[in-house]
């Protein structure tokens, strides 16, 4: 009788609680929400976040406040996300350093970025490309596989270590069976003019940052990390295709929640975001930050983070680079 007692209390507080979300996502959102980026303005992910803000706004008809969270490698405004109050009031952007990089270079640090958010969507991706100084006398992949292993300790340059830069370096070094010097400056705007002096003899970077000193003929690049050509450069081969098969060096970005946050709240979401997303001007303003819409679901973002992570956690172990 107990037990009979009990399972019906159990479905009725299930009920409840699925009644309330549903009153909740039927009235939602009754006030502004607040979406955080873990990085500072001007930044690609910082660049999706408001664009996407926008248009939320517009469709939802209520205000998508950009907030940017800025601090530990993303670690501070990604705390905040998940922190928050789960009633689709606070969301933000997710992304493969947050997801991936940290978790993996800092294990002990609790954060569990499949446990602490309720995923909403992978949104968009970022194309790193194989840079080299234009005195290098390099013209491919393979011939600067065959330059590097002729001349090992050869600098690369990287936005920072840890970072998306240095990983993308680090994978195919251990891919190509090369080894190159790590030189890590303070972000993007040292490590690209190391490049141009010649400091640094390569690094990957991505295409807004690279493309102004392209067309001075100071840089070149010899191959694009995408699984397939980059629509933004379509002659450019893939390092894949140039004698590395199965070499990728993509970054992610998304958008998550609270852990918790209702079913029904994300669902809608998700359907604002992926309208936005598919926008002409949207695809145009990404573009201009080198970023390509690559939408899913909740459960193919979960299962591509799953890849990820295991990808980063292997890279980390065979390079010592934990921190």
């Amino acid at each position: 009788m107990m037990k009979n007692f009990l399972a019906r209390m159990c479905a009725a507080t299930a009920c409840t609680l699925m009644l309330a979300g549903q009153a909740v996502s039927q009235g939602y959102p009754v006030r502004p929400i607040t979406l955080i980026v873990p990085y500072a303005p001007a930044s690609a992910p910082d660049l999706l976040g408001r664009v996407v803000a926008a248009k939320l706004s517009e469709s939802l008809g209520q205000s998508v406040v950009v907030e940017n969270r800025v601090g530990a490698a993303g670690q501070i405004g990604a705390d905040a996300i998940s922190k928050a109050a789960p009633d689709g009031y606070t969301i933000g952007v997710f992304d493969g350093n947050v997801y991936g990089i940290l978790p993996a270079a800092r294990p002990r640090s609790g954060h569990d970025p499949l446990r602490d958010y309720t995923l909403i969507m992978n949104a968009a991706r970022l194309t790193m490309f194989l840079a080299v100084n234009s005195s290098v006398p390099a013209n491919s992949v393979q011939e600067f596989i065959a330059l590097a292993k002729a001349n090992p300790g050869m600098n690369y340059g990287s936005a920072g270590q840890l970072g998306i830069h240095h990983l993308s370096m680090e994978s195919f070094m251990q891919m190509s069976g090369i080894y190159m010097n790590h030189i890590p400056y303070k972000g993007v705007i040292q490590a690209v003019p190391a490049l141009i002096t010649g400091e640094v003899s390569a690094m990957f970077n991505s295409l807004p940052s690279l493309s102004p000193h392209l067309k001075s003929g100071k840089i070149r690049l010899l191959g694009a990390g995408s699984p397939q050509r980059s629509p933004l450069l379509p002659e450019l081969p893939t390092i894949s295709e140039s004698g590395l098969p199965g070499y990728e060096s993509l970054y992610s970005m998304g958008f998550a929640a609270p852990a918790g946050t209702p079913k029904e709240i994300i669902e809608q979401l998700h359907a604002h975001m992926t309208r936005a997303l598919q926008q002409p001007d949207v695809a145009e303003k990404l573009a201009a930050v080198g970023l390509e819409p690559a939408m899913n679901s909740p459960t193919e973002f979960r299962a591509q983070i799953q890849r990820e992570q295991a990808q980063y956690r292997k890279l980390v172990e065979l390079t010592n680079i934990r921190n």
